[in-house]
């Protein structure tokens, strides 16, 4: 198995700088989920990206953020025309999701999962987990390193 993190949030620092790493486990390398990931955005026409589009569609800038997931600041809804997309593609997870104003709210494991099921639209045999954080040993568990490392 392949271990990995998926980086959501500003992970550049460049807006409002917050992020989580989500580690998982696949059977895929991080260069094939990518490429899945690519081929599922061009196959479907929606993406879980603003900075780069790889549908391949020219959409105007008013509607484009219609055919993505969680772009924008606060934004963990998820847009009717998304959420008709994935449905026609066979997504069975929006039964779990919670519901907040008639609209998808996302969390981020809950977005970590959806992103997972689309880049299982173009990659064969994909496998994959979610790794709890307490399942990977801390060697210093216990007792404190670095403080000082850190200041404001």
């Amino acid at each position: 198995m392949n271990t990995m993190y998926i980086d959501l949030g500003d992970p550049s620092n460049d807006g409002h700088g917050m992020t989580e790493k989500i580690l998982v486990e696949s059977n895929k390398t991080h260069k094939q989920i990518l490429k899945a990931y690519k081929a599922s955005c061009k196959k479907t026409g929606v993406s879980f990206n603003n900075n780069d589009d790889f549908t391949g569609i020219d959409r105007n800038w008013e509607v484009a953020d219609n055919y993505r997931l969680c772009t924008d600041y606060e934004d963990h809804g998820m847009h009717k025309e998304f959420e008709e997309i994935i449905l026609q593609h066979g997504c069975t997870l929006l039964d779990d999701i919670e519901k907040y104003q008639g609209e998808y709210y996302l969390d981020s494991k809950t977005f970590v999962e959806l992103f997972m099921w689309f880049v299982s639209l173009s990659l064969k045999d994909f496998e994959w987990n979610l790794i709890e954080e307490e399942k990977i040993p801390c060697v210093n568990k216990g007792f404190q390193m670095g403080y000082g490392l850190f200041s404001n």
